[in-house]
């Protein structure tokens, strides 16, 4: 699996090149927990609080510097336009910013690691409804008891997508 390196300098280094040093310092970290999301930046308002990047995601990748610089720029050009335009969506203007920084013409939204699934894989729950038949999926551990149909009202019922 390896280290994970230290995100101070990728962030300082990246503010530099792509940002002409105007972000402010963060607090960055590594989360054990994030398993779904390669990176997340954390708001009060707009004023940006810290950034996390998921250990487990990355250490599948073996802690690929390509792919952590271009996490951490996506999470950066968040702060940037929720900073300047209280915008954090991936509209048009995040993607002409990711755009301008990548070279790549694409949706930036999602990066697809293969380390992104390990939640969904291994944890993923199907639901039924006895009443109108309904049936889907759900990421999360279900709260039994506590879910009833959107439609008919009907208890749902979980089992473990296998």
């Amino acid at each position: 699996m390896g280290t994970p390196p230290p995100l101070g300098p990728i962030y300082d280094r990246l503010n530099r090149k792509h940002f002409a040093g105007e972000l402010p310092k963060l607090p960055l970290s590594w989360s054990g927990r994030m398993t779904a999301s390669a990176g997340l930046v954390y708001f009060k308002g707009r004023v940006p609080r810290k950034i996390q990047m998921s250990r487990t995601i990355f250490a599948h990748e073996g802690y690929k510097m390509a792919d952590i610089e271009r996490t951490l720029v996506h999470e950066m050009v968040h702060v940037a336009l929720v900073m300047h335009r209280g915008d954090n969506t991936h509209g048009p203007a995040f993607q002409k910013w990711m755009t301008h920084i990548t070279g790549e013409s694409k949706n930036h939204r999602c990066h697809n690691y293969a380390g992104a699934q390990t939640r969904r894989q291994h944890h993923k729950w199907k639901f039924h409804c006895k009443g109108c038949g309904t049936k889907g999926t759900k990421a999360r551990d279900p709260k039994p008891g506590t879910y009833r149909c959107g439609k008919c009202k009907a208890p749902i019922t979980f089992t473990r997508n296998r």
